[in-house]
């Protein structure tokens, strides 16, 4: 319980380091002294959790704080030290590596021994295609000058995310450490919704681009919230305080809108889907589809009666039919009058899809390992209401040059960098944590960290640790509904 209380308080914070430089560099400081101190002190798992604590409380993306405008000040965090600014955190990572890696561990979960296995592979391939690419001047990336530092900085993501994943699955290996980890990693999460709503409740609100200025101002990991319903058992008393903060939450964005957008109704939807898989013990896929089905039809149901409920707030009513429109299939009898009923933002990221499906038909020899990391696309597609050259769609950058590289979505990031192999690891990832979701919670939120914000923002990254949790869990020996004493 103690570690709750800390996540919470700096969770708070962080929530007030927004109107306060000062504080963002004393907290910043404060947060790297504590991490250092475990580490040289060579409790290094003690040291993780704080590094995970404070990599899930920080406010990453000033865009959620201040919107469009200028910020007012340099505010510095767990991701932006003063001097060295990311450098500090990507360093940390590295120590955390190289103190788990000096371990020769042999893995004996094959699940994971295949994940690693597969970031291998993807960070060979990756590597390899991207090298080819320039050696081609593909879509002109060296004459545009975005070789090497494109590719590299892509590269280098793609390699720190690996090593949390190795991180996280050294520490899952050892039962006791394992079930620490189950509970530590719900505190957390727990700590993101108190903390956001002690903030809302004081005053403090969050902006979405210039749509809105009355968001729940948090972490980027409230997205996950919804997932505390997942740790409620009837059977454990311990277990209501989840309940209760899913509740809270879901109440209150009611009012004050989540800051992931039309996301955070599709991951409201996918934990109610996985608390009611394992609530009614479903074992087979046809009991599971049967389920999602019904869920499927649903949506317009209650697409529309939460646009009544939210008539006086335009922004929530736009975002909740962006979510439930695109799930909204059974309703048209083609895939041309679905589309065209789609949102302008979810016809774009369809259009990503198609944009590389036509790269690769035009260079079909990238279309098995993709583009690399650093890979490009041209713009094909001529939709009338899609324009991939508006400032809020893609940088300047990519814009001036007329490449495009930073997609939207897991699924179109990851063809583009990959390819078929690409789409073959994500079939492997699906169906890895699918069949997991009646044994225990954390499939379902790893799983929708894989879908929605894989090479995202790094503060996401407690759904990675929760994928590891996921894969790791032993039925035979975890119970991820005990509350463990914090003795650490």
């Amino acid at each position: 319980m103690k570690f709750l209380i800390q996540a919470i308080i700096f969770g708070i914070l962080n929530i007030f380091s927004t109107r306060s430089p000062e504080l963002s560099v004393v907290l910043c400081v404060v947060e790297y002294i504590i991490v250092y101190y475990l580490l040289i002190r060579r409790k290094t798992f003690k040291a993780f959790l704080y590094y995970v604590l404070f990599t899930s409380v920080s406010l990453e993306m000033d865009a959620f704080i201040y919107g469009l405008d200028e910020p007012p000040f340099v505010r510095y965090g767990f991701f932006n030290f003063p001097g060295i600014y990311d450098w500090a955190y990507n360093l940390t990572t590295v120590v955390f590596f190289a103190r788990v890696y000096k371990m020769n561990f042999d893995f004996e979960n094959e699940d994971i021994r295949k994940l690693i296995q597969w970031m291998k592979l993807l960070l060979l391939t990756g590597s390899i295609s991207i090298a080819v690419g320039v050696c081609l001047n593909d879509n002109n990336i060296v004459d545009t000058g975005l070789f090497p530092k494109l590719a590299i900085s892509t590269a280098m993501r793609f390699s720190f995310l690996f090593m949390f994943f190795y991180i996280c699955a050294v520490f899952a290996f050892d039962k006791e450490v394992r079930n620490k980890l189950f509970v530590y990693t719900k505190y957390i999460l727990l700590s993101v919704a108190v903390s956001s709503l002690i903030g809302l409740l004081m005053g403090f609100r969050g902006k979405y681009g210039n749509w809105s200025d009355d968001i729940i101002l948090s972490s980027m990991i409230f997205a996950y919230t919804p997932c505390l319903l997942l740790f409620y058992k009837k059977e454990n008393p311990n277990s209501y305080i989840y309940l209760f903060a899913a509740i809270a939450v879901f109440v209150a964005s009611f009012y004050h809108p989540s800051n992931i957008g039309s996301k955070w109704y599709l991951i409201i939807s996918g934990s109610l889907f996985a608390f009611l898989y394992s609530a009614l013990n479903i074992r087979s896929w046809k009991q599971g589809l049967l389920l999602l089905v019904g869920i499927l039809y649903l949506i317009p149901i209650v697409g529309a009666s939460v646009t009544l409920l939210f008539q006086s707030n335009e922004f929530n009513s736009w975002k909740v039919m962006q979510a439930f429109g695109v799930l909204n299939v059974f309703s048209y009898s083609d895939f041309e009058s679905w589309f065209n009923s789609l949102d302008n933002s979810a016809q774009f990221r369809f259009d990503e899809i198609f944009n590389i499906t036509i790269e690769y038909m035009n260079k079909p020899m990238y279309l098995i390992f993709g583009k690399g990391f650093g890979g490009t696309t041209l713009h094909y597609t001529n939709f009338e209401l899609l324009d991939w050259n508006a400032d809020a769609s893609f940088t300047q950058e990519q814009i001036k040059h007329q490449i495009f590289y930073s997609m939207h979505e897991t699924t179109s990031t990851i063809y583009l960098r990959h390819g078929l192999f690409g789409l073959a690891f994500m079939f492997f990832i699906i169906k890895m944590l699918f069949k997991r979701l009646n044994q225990n919670p954390w499939a379902m939120f790893g799983l929708l960290w894989f879908i929605f914000f894989w090479g995202w923002c790094v503060s996401f990254r407690l759904g990675a640790l929760a994928f590891i949790l996921a894969i790791a869990y032993n039925p035979s020996e975890d119970s991820v509904y005990e509350h463990n004493k914090d003795k650490d």
